[in-house]
């Protein structure tokens, strides 16, 4: 049985039995790299995001106010401060669309 499932992953790797197990380390080093790419990526949107946004604000009684719309909220994984993290500092003002 362990045979066989060796032979499966060296099928699936596109290696030999013998070179399966380098080419499973290099597979997954190359998935930690990706990651932290899409991690970087994503960091750089939500910083264009929210440069834009800020160029969009609009000053309301000295408060910069701006809008996000689900789509901004759904295709970024972002923080939004708790109810009390918001009572600490009045002037975070958010408005979902």
């Amino acid at each position: 049985k362990n045979e066989n499932t060796l032979s499966r992953i060296a099928s699936l790797t596109k290696s030999t039995n013998s070179m399966a197990l380098d080419k499973v380390k290099q597979l997954l080093s190359n998935q930690k790299n990706l990651e932290k790419q899409i991690a970087a990526f994503q960091k750089q949107l939500l910083s264009d995001q929210g440069n834009s946004l800020l160029t969009k604000a609009i000053e309301v009684k000295g408060v910069k106010v701006f809008s996000i719309t689900q789509a901004i909220l759904r295709s970024v994984d972002i923080w939004l401060p708790s109810f009390n993290e918001k009572q600490k500092n009045s002037t975070d003002v958010v408005s979902r669309n």
